[in-house]
């Protein structure tokens, strides 16, 4: 009766351990800026849309319990496109592109894509190493080969790192189970 409820409790503490661990959101923050290379960077019609070749931001981190990941959610990152991705001026990737190229951009500051012309794309970095506590300054330099993105959100979010604690209960409670069957045997 005591090794069922052993092997019970084994496998509750198993399929706890086995849930996936979320993100807990530390910073977002609406980024809505034009980054270009061309100048000035021009619409299909000819208009000026801005935007400057390097884009930037802090995001602020009161708590250094890491591992620490940052999404960026960025607009028109073409294929063959490669805009760089900074955080504390170590660089940590580039942005993912769309999967198609159009010249036909006209991005105005602000959340969503343009059916057809443009895409939303998410990039997720590993940033644990570059993170400091307080303001931590992100920058994308934008690939002077393909001349305008448009960055709309930035997310830094920490993982929870699973405690030791249900991992020692299981490991004792698989032992106990063990030296009680052993007993039983013997």
């Amino acid at each position: 009766m005591i090794a069922k409820s052993v092997l019970t409790a084994v496998v509750i503490l198993g399929g706890m351990l086995a849930t996936p661990v979320l993100a807990n959101t530390l910073d977002e923050v609406d980024v809505y800026q034009i980054g270009a290379t061309g100048s000035p960077a021009l619409d299909p019609g000819g208009t000026s849309i801005g935007g400057a070749p390097t884009i930037s931001w802090t995001h602020n981190v009161s708590d250094l319990t890491g591992p620490f990941t940052l999404s960026i959610v960025a607009e028109g990152i073409d294929t063959g496109e490669s805009d760089g991705v900074y955080v504390n001026n170590n660089f940590v990737g580039y942005l993912t592109q769309q999967g198609f190229y159009s010249g036909a951009f006209n991005l105005n500051p602000g959340p969503g894509a343009l059916p057809g012309i443009t895409a939303l794309t998410t990039s997720v970095f590993d940033v644990t190493a570059w993170i400091v506590l307080g303001l931590n300054d992100i920058r994308v330099v934008v690939d002077p080969n393909n001349w305008v993105n448009e960055i709309e959100t930035s997310t830094l979010s920490a993982v929870p790192i699973p405690g030791a604690l249900p991992l020692l209960v299981t490991g004792l409670a698989g032992v106990g189970y063990i030296a009680r069957r052993k007993a039983r045997a013997a």
